[in-house]
């Protein structure tokens, strides 16, 4: 827990909003609940990469985790709605969907573009606990 922490020292915050992700590899897989008050994603710049973290539910129990390097991002303002995809090394398609301002939407697109010209961030990880 420690070095976590020490890593979100080093990171920088962009920005939270609600939304949900899902994880695309043989089948849907939900990472957060994904209709109704969806939780919300806090979404911080790391070396090379993005970190969503996002706690919910009951007493905080249900979450979502991911670092990795991002493939791409669409924004849709009409809809309010910035699609964040990753590919994960293993054929995974995660999916981060945020429902944020034309504000977050820019902040974003430069994270993605600086993350594409960046190396490759350490320790990839998706880890989410999401009750059904």
């Amino acid at each position: 827990m420690g070095g976590y922490i020490d890593d979100l020292s080093n990171s920088v915050y962009l920005g939270t909003a609600r939304g949900k992700g899902t994880m695309y590899l043989d089948g849907e897989y939900p990472l957060t609940p994904q209709d109704g008050v969806l939780p919300f994603l806090n979404v911080f710049y790391v070396e090379g990469g993005l970190e969503v973290v996002g706690l919910w539910g009951r007493e905080k129990r249900e979450a979502l985790l991911l670092r990795m390097k991002p493939d791409n991002i669409s924004v849709d303002m009409s809809g309010r709605e910035i699609e964040i995809t990753f590919l994960h090394p293993v054929g995974a398609l995660v999916v981060v969907v945020l429902y944020g301002n034309e504000g977050l939407a820019r902040t974003l697109e430069g994270a993605v573009e600086a993350c594409k010209k960046g190396g490759n961030v350490e320790g990839r990880l998706v880890s989410s606990r999401v009750s059904r």
